[in-house]
């Protein structure tokens, strides 16, 4: 797979697994707050899971590939022009299980690379921005530590004082856990312990490392609201959970917490301090949530069921995030033949057969547009289908005038295995299923007038293509050139021959004798897909 489309492939993969467990793990934090089924530590719980197992889920499917297992349900494909397949007799192509293009005209061609390239560029410089921040913040939190009084040390975690904080913080920084409390608070003893034990509760939860967590995450998603939406609920329970285990713990009165909490809120109001990296007593401080969270404190409601109704959803959830996680595998797929792929498949047919396929970049072009595009897809294996419906007439056909089985290819390119009337007056449009213009007919027998199309008589179509291409052949010595005198006309092969002094029909459609722009190479690509037909599933 090029390097780009993975890229995308993952991107794209990750974002929507991560919109899943934010919708599930936001969804479960309003159901409970309508009930209250279980507890605001369950409940924070609960988001830390979903986080792990969404980070868990996108490695497993990019380390393990769906198709080792079984076959991706939706698929992208690496190119979305496809303007000279003759998609107006088959239909509207449907784009079921297409969710994205990639790429058009010339796989790999150096114009989409570079706007691929580009794209990425530009995601990985935003994401480059969003992760200095967090290093930002990870730098003014260590230059703090430095800069501060120690007051105490509680276990791992070291208490200090710093004159530039308005509003307590806790933070993990490397090889160290910090809660940091201004100066400000040293001078009311009920204060200081309140917040004290409110930050101290914040490492307690591991709320201090999985902000690094949610942080990775707003990197990696930057552009998607989910996630932002997500890291504002996950810090509302942060807060709650805390409030709730010391007022349960009976660490704190209700009455003092309340009043800690008002008075460090306002503080925090005023000078606006915030940290991503450092969950805070206050982070939780716009009106209506200081109202919530007194509410919630003042009646501190039993959950009713707790755990198990938390493994239940918490199972629930990583069945949704595991089905997420098949459902976007296939989300996008390089389905572009490779050129080893086309050297292979070459080397199969050319083994058993008179006619010399070969593999260029204008071959391996038009395979890529069959094999590598929704509308190439959908064309080939409608004109697979139906060429099982005039196999046997084609086979004896040919069997009778000794053309090469391979030139059963034709009518895929012509007309899709589709018996197409002439649409308009042009005396250079094509008919039927070999797509017979008018004077060519007439020149082989067919009668093509007002009354009578004789070109739309499939057997007596096919009849007369076989001896076109017998003819072309005897005059020729050469299918190739038989070939190529079938869509241009042997006197221009001729003109093409004495001109170029070469025989060789590469040389001659280098030197432009083609009326359709690379017919030879479609019929080939063809040839290969016809003998190859796995490759279109």
């Amino acid at each position: 797979m090029n390097y780009l489309v993975a890229f995308l492939a993952a991107f794209l993969s990750f974002n929507i697994l991560l919109s899943a467990g934010a919708v599930l793990a936001m969804g479960a934090s309003f159901f409970n707050r309508r009930a209250t089924v279980f507890s605001r530590k369950l409940e924070l719980q609960f988001h830390y899971l979903v986080a792990l197992l969404v980070v868990a889920v996108a490695v497993v499917q990019q380390l393990f590939p769906a198709e080792a297992f079984f076959t991706p349900i939706a698929r992208v494909w690496a190119a979305s022009s496809f303007r000279s397949f003759r998609t107006e007799y088959v239909g509207s192509p449907s784009t079921s299980g297409t969710i994205i293009s990639l790429a058009s005209g010339t796989p790999l061609s150096g114009e989409v690379l570079s706007s691929a390239a580009l794209g990425i560029a530009v995601v990985a410089a935003l994401m480059t921005l969003a992760f200095i921040r967090v290093i930002r913040d990870v730098q003014l939190l260590r230059r703090l530590t430095c800069s501060s009084m120690d007051i105490r040390l509680v276990g791992r975690v070291r208490i200090i004082c710093a004159d530039q904080l308005h509003t307590p913080l806790s933070f993990r920084i490397p090889k160290q856990a910090v809660v940091a409390i201004p100066t400000e608070l040293i001078c009311s003893s009920e204060t200081l312990r309140i917040s004290i034990f409110h930050e101290l509760q914040h490492h307690r939860q591991r709320d201090t490392q999985f902000v690094y967590l949610f942080s990775a995450l707003k990197v990696l998603c930057f552009f998607n609201p989910l996630v932002y939406f997500w890291n504002a609920v996950v810090n509302d329970v942060q807060e709650f959970a805390c409030d709730e285990a010391l007022i349960g713990r009976n660490d704190v009165s209700s009455q003092a917490y309340i009043g800690c909490l008002l008075e460090v809120a306002e503080t925090a109001l005023q000078h606006k301090t915030k940290l991503d990296c450092a969950p805070s007593f206050a982070l939780v401080a716009g009106r209506n949530k200081l109202k919530r969270r007194m509410e919630d404190m003042k009646s501190l409601k039993k959950a009713r069921y707790g755990r198990v109704v938390m493994a239940g959803i918490a199972l629930a959830s990583t069945f949704v995030l595991l089905g997420t996680a098949r459902a976007t595998q296939g989300l996008v797929q390089d389905r572009r033949i490779s050129m080893d792929e086309a050297v292979a498949m070459v080397a199969q047919v050319n083994s058993t057969s008179e006619f010399r396929v070969v593999i260029n970049q204008s071959v391996l072009a038009e395979l890529n547009r069959y094999l590598g595009t929704p509308e190439g897809r959908l064309f080939v294996q409608s004109a697979l289908q139906r060429m099982e419906l005039y196999q046997p007439m084609v086979s004896a056909k040919r069997a009778q005038y000794g053309v090469l089985s391979e030139f059963a290819a034709i009518p895929i390119v012509e007309s899709g295995y589709q018996n197409l009337p002439q649409r308009g007056n042009n005396h250079t449009l094509g008919a039927g299923l070999w797509q017979f213009i008018p004077s060519t007919a007439r020149k082989f027998g067919l009668r093509v007038d007002a009354q009578v199309d004789e070109r739309l008589d499939i057997e007596r179509e096919t009849d007369a293509a076989m001896r076109l291409l017998l003819v072309n052949k005897e005059r020729f010595n050469s299918w190739e050139l038989s070939l190529l005198a079938y869509n241009v006309g042997e006197d221009k092969v001729e003109d093409a021959i004495n001109r170029t002094g070469s025989r060789d029909v590469w040389t001659l459609i280098n030197a432009g004798v083609e009326n359709d722009k690379a017919y030879v190479a479609k019929v080939m690509a063809a040839i290969l897909i016809m003998k190859n037909p796995g490759f279109v599933n």
